[in-house]
């Protein structure tokens, strides 16, 4: 009797810890795929907001930029206007427009190379340290300038346009102008910092020379992108040549990597019209610590919900 009794209890326990190992497993299997499922939403989540990210920065950037090169195009029609009239003094209105605007300094090509600028100088093209950029442009340009002069030391935007109506000034031809404007005015058109001070967003050239959020990035480095891209892990089947590749292809793309310890997400999109030459990046950087501390949090909160679940299943299989 008492074996019968014994063996019993026995056949009524072993189901009972089956029953138990499996559920175990169950709430272990659908509590990693919820803690996939979460990672692979937050990182969308953030992948999206970056992307949001680097559009509104690139709207802001090449408005500023249509901007510019639309008031230099309206310099041109204004002095095209009032050529005939030998009373206007054309230096001088080149000097109001570069008082009452950003321009820190406003030049007028002619076809013979000459250069007048709003102070009241004559210059030769070749005089000019971006003669050569000037000659390369066909239509409009804005590229990053560094003026090391006492007078005019920074780090500039060099705006410039051809004019398809030159017009006619001291016996030449006005061909084209070409405007100096500080390079910290890009600094207010973009959100240097995000995800709580975490993120860091900057512009770079194609060669990846950084122009913008330098006072944030690291001076130890050569402020060019491409030396850390140069030396990172990607993760995300990507390498350093295929960035440049694309960089170059003005595409728009998404990349994981490492660099010195610490994981990475980068996204990179091309900024305004390529039209005018810029070629520059918009680059908007986070470490994915970001993601995975919005992870653990959504985690934490659902270790009480998957305890409750284990609790009642257990009790379940115990009392029925």
């Amino acid at each position: 009797m008492r074996q019968t009794q014994k063996r019993f209890k026995e056949w009524k326990w072993k189901p009972l810890v089956v029953m138990s190992v499996i559920c175990l497993f169950l709430l272990a299997g659908g509590y990693k795929l919820y803690q996939h499922s979460i990672d692979n939403a937050v990182s969308g989540t953030t992948q999206s907001y970056m992307d949001q990210l680097a559009e509104h920065d690139i709207r802001n950037v090449g408005s500023q930029i249509d901007s510019r090169l639309n008031y230099l195009h309206a310099i041109g029609s204004r002095m095209e206007l009032l050529r005939k009239d030998e009373q206007i003094n054309i230096p001088y209105l080149l000097s109001v427009d570069a008082q009452a605007t950003d321009f820190q300094k406003l030049y007028l090509i002619t076809d013979n190379e000459f250069v007048y600028d709003s102070s009241y100088l004559v210059s030769s093209l070749d005089e000019m340290p971006w003669s050569d950029t000037y000659r390369d442009a066909s239509g409009d340009f804005v590229v990053r300038f560094v003026v090391d002069k006492r007078e005019a030391w920074g780090e500039y935007l060099l705006y410039g346009i051809k004019l398809d109506v030159p017009f006619s000034y001291d016996g030449e031809q006005v061909d084209g102008i070409v405007g100096l404007v500080p390079l910290e005015e890009l600094d207010g058109l973009i959100n240097l910092e995000s995800f709580g001070g975490q993120g860091m967003t900057l512009i770079i050239e194609q060669s990846g020379t950084i122009i913008t959020a330098s006072r944030y990035y690291d001076k130890g480095t050569n402020l060019n992108y491409f030396t850390e891209l140069e030396q990172a892990v990607f993760s995300n089947k990507f390498s350093f040549e295929q960035c440049k590749k694309n960089i170059s292809e003005g595409k728009s793309f998404y990349v994981e990597y490492e660099f010195q310890d610490v994981q990475y997400n980068a996204m990179l999109k091309p900024v305004g019209d390529q039209s005018y030459g810029s070629g520059w990046y918009m680059v908007v950087k986070v470490p994915e610590s970001v993601s995975a501390e919005q992870t653990k949090g959504y985690l934490r909160r659902s270790i009480f919900f998957f305890a409750l679940i284990s609790i009642i299943v257990f009790g379940i299989m115990i009392f029925v």
